[in-house]
C-alpha cells in the first residue's frame, strides 16, 4: 500500500504492485512511479510479488530484446524455475513453440503442464543435439559452458539472450559458426537498466502480461510462501535447486 505519495497523483493506501531496483527484504522501499503496476484483478499481494519480476524479465528479453514471433521455437533453459515458468506461458500465448531443459523428471512434468512442447533432461540427453539447428530464440541462464552448445542448437539467424551466469561467465566463442548462421547474442540484466526503460518495461508488460494473467491464459505458480523470518529456508530451496517456480517472502 502506497504510505506516501511524494509529488505524484498517486494516492496514500493505493494498493500496487512494484518491479524494485534489487530484493524485497524490507516492509517499505521507495519506488520510482514509472515501476508502479496494479494488482491483476483477482491477485493477492503474494501472488502479485510471484509474477511482476518474472513477467517483466520475460517480456523485456524474449519480446523486447529478441522479438519472438508466432510459429518460432524457442529453448528455454531452467524451465522449472519461476522465469522458466512464466517464460513457457507467455512464449506459448504468442504462438511459439517451446523446449525446455531441467533436472528432474517432476520439474519436467511442470513444464508440461504449462504448456511445453518439447521436454529435455538436461542430465540424461544433450539439448544441442535433440534440437539441433531447430531453435529461433534461446533465454539462457547458465553462461559460459552452455555457449558452444546453444550455438549448436540455434536456427539459421537465430538469437539468444543470456539473463544469468548460473555455470559461469567465461567461454570460447566460435566467430565462424556466428557468421555462417548469422547467430546474434544478447546479455541482458533487469537491474542494470536505467529508469525510464524500466518505465517502459513495466508499461508494456502491463499492457500485454497483465491481460494474459487476467483471462487465466498465464498463471503465477508459487512454490511456497513463507514469513520474512524465514528467508533462509526460502534461500536453501534455491540453492538445492529443489522449488519449482517462485518462493515468495510475506512480512
Amino acid at each position: 500500500e502506497i504510505a506516501d505519495a511524494g509529488d505524484t497523483d498517486r494516492s496514500v493506501g493505493e494498493k500496487v504492485g512494484a518491479l524494485l531496483v534489487g530484493g524485497g527484504y524490507a516492509e517499505y522501499v521507495a519506488v520510482p512511479e514509472g515501476q508502479l503496476l496494479p494488482i491483476p484483478e483477482g491477485f493477492s499481494f503474494a501472488e502479485t510479488a510471484a509474477v511482476i519480476e518474472t513477467a517483466c524479465t520475460v517480456w523485456s528479453n524474449i519480446v523486447m530484446e529478441v522479438g519472438l514471433k508466432k510459429g518460432e521455437t524457442i529453448l528455454i533453459h531452467g524451465g522449472g524455475g519461476g522465469i522458466g515458468l512464466m517464460a513457457i506461458q507467455i512464449a506459448k500465448a504468442i504462438g511459439a513453440t517451446v523446449a525446455v531443459t531441467a533436472g528432474s523428471a517432476e520439474k519436467l512434468e511442470v513444464c508440461k503442464k504449462y504448456g511445453a512442447d518439447i521436454l529435455i533432461n538436461y542430465k540424461e540427453q544433450d539439448f544441442a543435439e535433440e534440437l539441433k539447428n531447430q531453435c529461433n530464440v534461446i533465454l539462457d541462464i547458465i553462461g559460459g559452458p552452455y555457449l558452444k552448445k546453444n550455438m549448436f542448437a540455434l536456427a539459421e539467424g537465430g538469437r539468444m539472450v543470456t539473463i544469468g551466469l548460473q555455470g559461469g561467465n567465461k567461454a570460447e566463442i566460435n566467430m565462424g559458426i556466428m557468421m555462417m548462421k548469422g547467430i546474434s547474442l544478447h546479455g541482458t540484466t533487469l537491474r542494470r537498466r536505467p529508469v525510464d526503460v524500466k518505465a517502459e518495461i513495466v508499461r508494456q508488460t502491463v499492457e500485454n502480461v497483465w491481460p494474459m494473467l487476467e483471462e487465466g491464459r498465464v498463471k503465477h505458480h508459487i512454490h511456497e510462501v513463507l514469513p520474512l523470518a524465514d528467508a533462509s529456508k526460502a534461500l536453501g530451496f534455491l540453492e538445492a535447486s529443489s522449488h519449482t517456480g517462485t518462493l515468495v517472502l510475506e512480512p
